[in-house]
C-alpha cells in the first residue's frame, strides 16, 4: 500500500516482456487501487507489461490518480493490460509524445479507463484496443484545446467532454462511428484556423449527444471560421442548446456565424433552443437534414 514508480529527469523505464511471459506489477494484496501506480513524465516503453491493482493516490503531487499517469516525455505502450485501477486506468496529458499505441485492454477502473484529450486521443489505435468493464466506460476528455490537427477515432465505447467548451482552433475531424457524449455545460466553439468535420456514414454515424437523455443538456456546436472543412456528414445531435457557446450568441445546437458551412444527411434532435442557427450571411449547404423535437 502506497507504493509506486515514478520516472522524471534522465530517468527511462523499459519494460519488454512477451505474450508468454507479461512483465507483472501488481499491489501486495489483489485488491482494487491498492497501491499507487506508475508516473512517467520522462521517457517510457511497456511492452507486453500487466499493471493491476494500482491507482490508490497520485505518485507525485498533485496529479490525477492512475494506473499509469503519462504526463510529460515519450511513452510507448503496446499488447498491455491495466485492471483494477482505484481511479483512472490511464491518463496521458498533452504535453505526452504517445510514440506507439498499439493493442491494449484497459478493465476494472472505478473510474474511466482512460482521462486525455482529443489532441493525444488521436494517436491511439481506436478499435485496436478495448475500454469495457470499467465504472464508467467513456474516453474523458479533461483538457478541451484542439490546437493541432487533430484525427479522432472511434473506440469500443464513447468519449465524455466534462463541462466545458472544446475550443478547436486548427483542424478536428471525427471519423464515422465516434460518439461523444457532453456534461452540462459542455460544447464545442470553432474559431482562428479551426474547422470541424464530423465524417459520419449512413451505416456508421457520429453522434454527440448529452451524458443525461434531457433536452438542452449542454451548450451545442458553434461555428465562425470559413473553411471549407467545416462539414457534418451523417451526423446525430441531440439534448443540446442549453446556453450559448460563446457569449453572447443565441442559444442553438448547432450556430453558424457568417461563414461557410455544410451539412448533409444528418439529424438534429431533441434541443432546448434553435436546432440550427445560420447567420445572414453564412453560406449554408444543407441536404437531406431532419430538426426535429426541439
Amino acid at each position: 500500500a502506497n507504493g509506486g514508480l515514478g520516472v522524471y529527469d534522465n530517468g527511462f523505464l523499459n519494460a519488454v516482456g512477451t505474450a508468454t511471459e507479461p512483465i507483472v506489477f501488481r499491489g501486495l494484496n489483489n485488491v482494487r487501487g491498492y497501491w499507487r501506480g506508475i508516473h512517467t513524465e520522462s521517457d517510457a516503453v511497456l511492452k507486453y507489461v500487466q499493471i493491476n491493482n494500482a491507482g490508490s493516490n497520485y505518485v507525485y503531487c498533485c496529479n490525477d490518480k492512475a494506473a499509469l499517469f503519462a504526463k510529460d516525455g515519450r511513452l510507448t505502450l503496446e499488447n498491455s493490460t491495466i485492471t483494477q485501477s482505484g481511479d483512472f486506468g490511464l491518463v496521458m496529458r498533452n504535453n505526452v509524445d504517445l510514440v506507439s499505441y498499439v493493442a491494449n485492454t484497459i478493465t476494472g477502473s472505478a473510474a474511466a479507463p482512460v482521462s486525455t484529450t482529443f489532441e493525444v486521443s488521436g494517436k491511439i489505435d481506436g478499435l485496436g484496443s478495448s475500454y469495457t468493464g470499467n465504472d464508467e466506460d467513456y474516453i474523458n476528455i479533461s483538457e478541451t484545446g484542439v490546437s493541432q490537427a487533430t484525427t479522432v477515432p472511434a473506440n469500443d465505447v464513447p468519449y465524455l467532454v466534462e463541462g466545458k467548451v472544446v475550443d478547436v482552433t486548427e483542424a478536428m475531424t471525427v471519423q464515422e462511428g465516434v460518439e461523444i457524449a457532453f456534461e452540462e455545460n459542455g460544447g464545442i466553439g470553432v474559431y482562428d484556423a479551426g474547422s470541424l468535420t464530423l465524417d459520419g456514414t449512413a451505416a456508421n454515424p457520429v453522434k454527440l449527444y448529452g451524458k443525461s437523455n434531457l433536452r438542452g443538456f449542454w451548450r451545442g456546436i458553434h461555428v465562425e471560421t470559413n473553411s471549407l472543412s467545416n462539414r457534418f456528414t451523417y451526423a446525430m445531435i441531440s439534448d443540446a442548446g442549453s446556453n450559448y457557446v460563446y457569449c453572447c450568441n443565441v442559444a442553438a445546437s448547432v450556430f453558424v456565424k457568417d461563414v461557410r458551412f455544410s451539412i448533409a444527411n444528418s439529424v438534429i434532435s431533441h434541443g432546448e433552443e434553435f436546432g440550427l442557427y445560420a447567420g445572414r450571411a453564412a453560406q449554408l449547404s444543407f441536404v437531406a437534414n431532419t430538426i426535429e423535437s426541439h
